[in-house]
C-alpha cells in the first residue's frame, strides 16, 4: 500500500494558475490579513507567527474563531455565544476561558476563514496588511 500524500493531477495541475485572492478572498473589501502573537489558538492550527485572513463581511456564529477587540486588546478566540453571556475560548490548555461581561468593551472585529503558516523554519513577525488584491507586476519585454 502506497501511504504518500496524493496531489493533483498533474495535466489539471497545470492547466489553470491558482488565484489565492481568488480561493481565499470572497469580498476583498472587507478581509484583512493579520499576523498571529502567541500560541492560544494552537489547538485549532493555528501557530505563533501564522497570517490569518479575517473577513468582516461574515457573521460570527456558534464557535467560529473570530478577532475581536477586548478592552483594547486584539485576542483571537473561538465564540460560543450563551443565553445571559458570550464565552472566548483559547484553544490551549495554559489559557482560561473569557466570559465576556456587560462591563467589558468588546467587540467582534471579524471572522477568520484561513490560518496560512509556514512549514519548516517560521517567519518573522509583520504589519496588519489590507488583503486587496494587486495587479501582477508585468516583465519588460526583452
Amino acid at each position: 500500500m502506497n501511504n504518500s500524500p496524493i496531489l493533483f493531477n498533474s495535466e489539471s495541475f497545470f492547466e489553470k494558475r491558482l488565484d489565492l485572492s481568488e480561493l481565499l478572498i470572497p469580498h476583498p473589501d472587507f478581509t484583512y490579513f493579520t499576523r498571529v502573537e502567541g500560541e492560544s489558538m494552537s489547538g485549532a492550527g493555528i501557530h505563533n507567527t501564522d497570517i490569518l485572513v479575517v473577513d468582516r463581511a461574515l457573521d460570527a456564529v456558534d464557535n467560529s474563531i473570530i478577532v475581536a477587540v477586548l478592552n483594547g486588546g486584539f485576542v483571537v478566540k473561538r465564540i460560543q455565544f450563551r443565553e445571559q453571556h458570550v464565552l472566548l475560548i483559547s484553544e490551549h490548555h495554559r489559557y482560561p476561558l473569557i466570559t465576556v461581561s456587560e462591563q467589558d468593551d468588546f467587540s467582534i472585529w471579524g471572522v477568520v476563514t484561513y490560518s496560512i503558516h509556514a512549514v519548516g523554519a517560521r517567519l518573522t513577525r509583520g504589519p496588519v496588511l489590507p488583503a486587496r488584491p494587486q495587479p501582477p507586476q508585468r516583465r519588460p519585454q526583452r
